[in-house]
């Protein structure tokens, strides 16, 4: 006698709109501890003993031991010209506008994108910086910053600033022509 082969039914799939219009379950209809402020991750890097953060959506590169070309008779903060892919790039020791600059340039980060770029050295590169509520009332800041500081954060003890790139780059550029 042959035993009974157990067939188990074929298999229903579920719609894939019904599976996506599904709520997961919820229990005794208690309302959900709300999260902790979420910390959002920011490239950052230091300026002297003044962290900066990139601008969200930047476009970046750094380049290791770039040829800086001076530029005669210009502010000792215009380092000169880099060369990127054909596109001249000038490079601002944002360090020697707090009077510490760096001893010796071995990488440049570029910050932005055609005629936008930008380059500035850097003795380490770039990290993520968990920044999470500005600091309010905003801590004092370095006189070339203070007109273009959006925010600042403060991260173990080291304070970031989140500045407007753009018009920090327009007064300097006014402040070369002058």
């Amino acid at each position: 006698m042959r035993a009974a082969e157990h067939t188990a039914p074929p298999r229903r799939w579920v719609d894939p709109a019904e599976a996506l219009g599904r709520r997961p379950p919820t229990s005794g209809g208690a309302e959900p501890e709300p999260l902790a402020p979420e910390l959002t991750a920011r490239y950052g890097f230091l300026v002297g003993a003044l962290g900066l953060l990139v601008p969200e959506g930047t476009i970046g590169e750094i380049i290791e031991d770039a040829a800086i070309f001076p530029v005669p008779n210009t502010a000792d903060w215009l380092l000169g010209m880099i060369n990127q892919r054909g596109a001249l790039v000038p490079v601002f020791d944002l360090g020697a506008m707090l009077d510490a600059p760096l001893a010796a340039v071995g990488r440049v980060m570029v910050v932005g994108d055609g005629p936008e770029a930008a380059a500035f050295p850097v003795a380490t590169l770039p990290r993520p910086i968990p920044v999470g509520e500005a600091v309010d009332p905003r801590p004092p800041v370095p006189a070339p910053f203070e007109a273009h500081a959006r925010a600042a954060y403060l991260v173990d003890e080291q304070l970031w600033l989140e500045v407007d790139l753009d018009a920090l780059l327009i007064d300097i550029a006014a402040d070369i022509s002058r």
